[in-house]
């Protein structure tokens, strides 16, 4: 990195101190040379010497906060390097396949486009809408709406440019790669309609495998949630955390989907196993990893280009800036607001840099452990997340919420270890005739060894209730007591 001592926001205030020197050095010179009159002389040379004194105490600071700084920079750079962690955003970012190449990402972007669609458009306002209560809170689930609405939802959802959009969809999660031409520095700002698009795919998923349910067709719909898992898979190349979270998200909508299905109609072996296969694969916290390492190199460029007056990357798109966007009621961007808060700032440039360095290896590290081991690590962090100074802007911007995504990981590990216990279950019952009394029945038959709930570190609580099951975890307890809350305050 280039890392030079005066960033190219502070050279003019630099200069001005410069200025400022020489204008308070003919001062003191006037005043000792020109008046005569004793009090004014005094005055003169005490308001003279404080300007100096102050400006200097100024320039000092900085030029230690940055030496000492870059300094520290350097040998933090170097040492999360010996530490195997990428410090160059081409190695977090994957080359964009050739032209011959088989990437899925033009099969995704088609299916968006496509969803412009005036079918799509009816089924999104009459069902998928955020206003709409009934939708908000079944999650897509078709089979729980009154016949009408089923019967509404079945047509819009068999029309040609549907059909088209699953289509594209399907192809796209059978290539080998997906990989996304984008230009980070334009901030982040261009990535969120993408990315809500994509959510809204998976939420059209969802509604589309309940049809499939009611028309007789579940193995057709266990079919289009492995589609999603295997896409929700590929994407995990993306270098952003806030990428990283959507398939997340993501993920939750195709086990809920698998766990409609799984409630009403069971499933086949093959079905299961299929699914079985896709959920095994997915490590939520290496992803989280890749998105963290991404995230950190895209703020190292900011950094560096902010230092050196080179930055491609548009603030008001890339980050939310501190004091919620404003200070005593303007803007941020707004002068003389940020240049005030670059002055004040500009000794603790690399302090601040230091800073997010130091605790995005610390937060880093916490997706690299069980969760249940973390629990004094992770309060100790949110302390420290929640009391950033306000002189380390880039640190209040980047830090705050990485500590409550490990939480956010652990909750959708444990839904796709639940997911995995379900489908093994029902493979049990096809072959056996009945689900077993013990979950430990499972191996080494179905499952090779039975997981722990990674909230906890302790077995899932499992047992037959007659032709069903009852599995929990933590997470489900405290999902479900969320819900409940959210039910009584629904009235």
């Amino acid at each position: 990195m280039n890392l030079p001592l005066i960033s190219s926001e502070m050279l003019n205030f630099i200069i001005a101190c410069l200025a400022a020197l020489v204008a308070a050095g003919i001062t003191l010179y006037l005043s000792c040379r020109k008046f005569k009159n004793p009090k004014t002389r005094k005055r003169q040379i005490i308001f003279a010497l404080s300007v100096v004194g102050l400006i200097v105490a100024y320039l000092l600071f900085y030029a230690v906060s940055s030496l000492t700084g870059r300094y520290q920079a350097k040998t933090q750079l170097a040492r999360m390097e010996a530490r195997g962690i990428s410090t160059t955003l081409k190695d977090i970012k994957p080359p964009l396949p050739g032209k011959s190449s088989d990437n899925a990402v033009q099969y995704y972007e088609a299916a968006k486009a496509l969803m412009k669609c005036s079918s799509y458009e009816t089924l999104n306002e009459r069902y998928m809408s955020n206003d709409n209560r009934r939708i908000a809170y079944t999650t897509c689930d078709v089979a729980r709406w009154n016949h009408a609405d089923q019967q509404a939802a079945l047509q819009l959802l068999s029309t040609k440019e549907i059909d088209l959009i699953f289509d594209l969809f399907r192809q796209g999660a059978r290539k080998p790669v997906a990989v996304y031409d984008r230009d980070y520095s334009k901030g982040f700002a261009t990535l969120l309609p993408e990315l809500n698009t994509q959510r809204a795919l998976f939420r059209l998923l969802h509604m589309k495998t309940s049809v499939l349910g009611l028309d007789g067709k579940p193995p057709a719909g266990y079919a289009l949630i492995r589609d999603g898992l295997l896409a929700v898979k590929q994407l995990e190349t993306d270098p952003t955390l806030i990428a990283q979270l959507v398939n997340i998200a993501c993920i939750a909508i195709d086990l809920g989907a698998m766990n409609s299905l799984l409630a009403r109609y069971g499933i086949d072996n093959q079905s299961a196993r299929q699914l079985l296969e896709a959920l095994a694969q997915f490590d939520v916290n290496r992803g989280m990893i890749h998105g963290m390492d991404g995230e950190l190199m895209l703020t190292s460029d900011f950094f560096e280009g902010t230092m050196t007056g080179k930055s491609g990357y548009k603030e008001e798109n890339w980050m939310v800036p501190c004091f919620q966007g404003k200070i005593w009621g303007m803007k941020y961007d707004q002068f003389p607001i940020k240049q005030a808060m670059q002055v004040i700032s500009g000794p603790f440039n690399y302090w601040d840099y230091n800073y997010y360095l130091t605790n995005i290896q610390e937060i880093r590290a916490l997706f690299l452990q069980p969760y249940w081991q973390l629990t004094d690590k992770i309060n100790a962090l949110k302390v420290v997340e929640s009391n950033i100074p306000y002189r380390y802007p880039i640190s209040k911007m980047m830090l705050p919420g990485l500590v409550a995504a490990r939480t956010k990981t652990a909750r959708i590990d444990s839904e796709i270890i639940e997911a995995r216990l379900s489908l093994a279950l029902h493979i049990y019952k096809n072959e056996h005739g009945a689900f077993p009394d013990k979950l430990e029945q499972l191996t080494p038959e179905v499952l090779k060894e039975i997981p722990v709930d990674p909230v906890n570190g302790k077995p899932f609580e499992y047992r037959r209730d007659g032709n069903t099951f009852i599995l929990s975890s933590v997470w489900f307890k405290e999902k479900a007591e969320m819900d409940r809350k959210s039910a009584v305050k629904r009235g």
